[in-house]
């Protein structure tokens, strides 16, 4: 008997949307398709726009709600097809939807992740799991990362603490010791998220591919200690935070207080230091074996600031390839798990992950 569901996810460099089907059976993780969509560049251009503006336009968001809910049916039912099924042998999707705003600080805290997950189990038929992040937060809980929980099960079965680094827009990080049930996890801070802005803001496209265009720049040591200087970094965890906060409006209040010219690709070369050298500071708190770092996210193929990292950690670090995941498709496959867990009725004790009190549902159920 198979026990199929589907992991839908659009990150915060807003570059795809990722699909999988996974087969839990048997205690199991058996991809059977995967495949990535682009969103079209106007939307993307108006899901940034509304990322980094200071202020919630509540009209475009419900406009881009809906058109992202029919965007990411038409993606589900698409690779559904390529994979030759039909609704009725998938027991759900999870969808973890496109944030738009993280302030889990905030008073009152909120979460938007937008993406109507009533329209996708309307149109694809299936029961669909969204809004991941509220319940936690309204629990007192940072909404993120929860990609941790996933790391976990995933890693269970080896006898080595891990380590495992998602750079998508942002970084986070999940400490896996053996024999110990608590799992730490946190957003680290920028991952590509900044690297991107920059690229965009400087004309050099969507993003640096390769970090190429960084490596031909200069690291300036007085804007990355102005970086560094940031207060998020200091924070200890639970914490968590996104592209309304890192983005190309911080790099410009960051560039003000330096105060005199760079060029852009000696900014670029600098924000890759931070990504990297953030990264490093993090992974070097928990003093574990450096044998287990396992990367995942987009920025695994940014390979300027994956031997920077490498360098600093003084090894090698590993793609999720490795554990049978696409590092590209590690959070696609995450949502469909915690689809799972939903439909299950799993509650989860998040104290030491994100800090919510007593047991919380992660997701709501769109039948």
């Amino acid at each position: 008997m198979h026990d199929l569901y589907v992991g839908l996810m659009s990150g915060t460099s807003v570059d795809s949307v990722d699909a999988v089907v996974v087969d839990f059976s048997k205690n199991k993780i058996k991809i059977l398709n995967q495949d990535c969509y682009e969103i079209p560049y106007l939307i993307k251009k108006e899901i940034l726009d509304n990322t980094k503006s200071s202020t919630i336009n509540e009209k475009e968001i419900t406009r881009l709600d809906k058109e992202l809910g029919e965007l990411f049916s038409r993606v589900i039912n698409d690779l559904l097809k390529k994979t030759n099924l039909n609704h009725k042998q998938i027991k759900a999707i999870g969808s973890h939807g496109q944030t738009i705003k993280h302030s889990p600080n905030s008073k009152p805290p909120f979460t938007l992740q937008i993406g109507d997950p009533s329209i996708i189990a309307k149109k694809c038929k299936i029961p669909t799991v969204g809004d991941f992040r509220s319940e936690d937060v309204l629990s007192g809980g940072q909404g993120a990362p929860l990609a941790p929980l996933f790391h976990n099960y995933l890693l269970n079965l080896k006898k080595e603490d891990s380590l495992v680094i998602n750079i998508g827009g942002i970084a986070n990080i999940s400490v896996l010791k053996t024999g110990s049930q608590d799992v730490i996890g946190y957003d680290i801070g920028p991952g590509n998220c900044l690297l991107d802005s920059w690229a965009r803001f400087s004309k050099k496209g969507e993003f640096d591919k390769g970090g190429k265009w960084a490596s031909t720049g200069k690291l300036n040591k007085k804007l990355l200690n102005i970086f560094l200087k940031e207060a998020y970094f200091e924070k200890d965890f639970p914490k968590s935070t996104g592209t309304d906060f890192f983005n190309i409006e911080w790099i410009k209040r960051k560039l003000k207080i330096l105060g005199s010219f760079l060029k852009n690709k000696d900014v670029q070369a600098t924000l890759l230091e931070l990504t990297s050298k953030t990264i490093y500071l993090e992974i070097k708190k928990f003093n574990l074996s450096t044998n287990n770092i396992y990367i995942c996210g987009g920025g695994i193929h940014n390979k300027e600031l994956i031997s920077n990292l490498e360098n600093k950690l003084g090894c090698k670090t590993h793609s999720t390839q490795r554990l049978n995941i696409n590092p590209d498709f590690m959070e696609a496959v995450c949502f469909a798990w915690l689809a799972k867990q939903r439909l299950n009725n799993v509650t989860f004790e998040l104290s030491n992950l994100t800090g919510s009190k007593g047991k919380v549902f992660l997701g709501r159920i769109w039948k």
